[in-house]
């Protein structure tokens, strides 16, 4: 019996060399092996402070609105107001798009009568960034309300309204318009 644990101990012992043998051998390869690949470059990683504030929390609701003429939308439209702001201790360039989020809207305010209005203010005056209607407008969809990106410089703040109504058209029927309903959130989308 001790002649066959003697036999065991050195086949184990003799496996053990021979395993460890062929990884010491494979390891070495591999490390001289290794060449510098010229085609590499090195990458930089920047890290800034980008401070982009947007000041709203106002969910936009149309019930039960009235047919307004478009040229009364200023004065009769529901809308709210908000600001985004880049901070000037910010370092980075900001850049952003608008959008509607949470939005729910009934299957006759998906239609051309339905329309929003996007305005940049300063001072006293009004610069429609975009406008539209509603007819592409889906429940659970974000509703892109700018064309492109809207640049913001460092220690500026722009001052928006979005505003929306249903646009009387004396020439046609618009019964099918009563009773809808809409509910949007403005939110911001922020690039570099």
């Amino acid at each position: 019996m001790d002649s066959l644990k003697k036999h065991i101990a050195v086949y184990a012992a003799i496996a053990c060399l021979l395993i460890i043998g062929t990884f010491s051998i494979t390891y070495s390869y591999f490390l001289a092996d290794l060449q510098e690949d010229p085609s590499i470059t090195s990458t930089k990683v920047t890290v800034g402070n980008l401070d982009l504030n947007f000041v709203t929390n106002q969910y936009i609701n149309a019930d039960n609105v009235s047919l307004i003429d478009d040229a009364d939308r200023k004065t009769e439209a529901p809308y709210t107001k908000f600001v985004v702001s880049h901070s000037a201790e910010s370092n980075v360039p900001g850049k952003y798009n608008i959008y509607l989020t949470d939005v729910e809207i009934s299957d006759n305010f998906r239609t051309t009568d339905f329309k929003w209005e996007l305005v940049s203010i300063s001072g006293d005056n009004e610069t429609v960034v975009n406008s539209g209607n509603f007819l592409s407008a889906k429940t659970g969809e974000d509703f892109k309300l700018t064309s492109s990106d809207i640049e913001l410089p460092l220690g500026t703040a722009n001052t928006y309204i979005f505003r929306i109504w249903l646009s009387n058209n004396p020439d046609e029927n618009q019964i099918g318009l009563t009773n809808g309903f809409f509910k949007g959130k403005i939110n911001i989308i922020i690039t570099t």
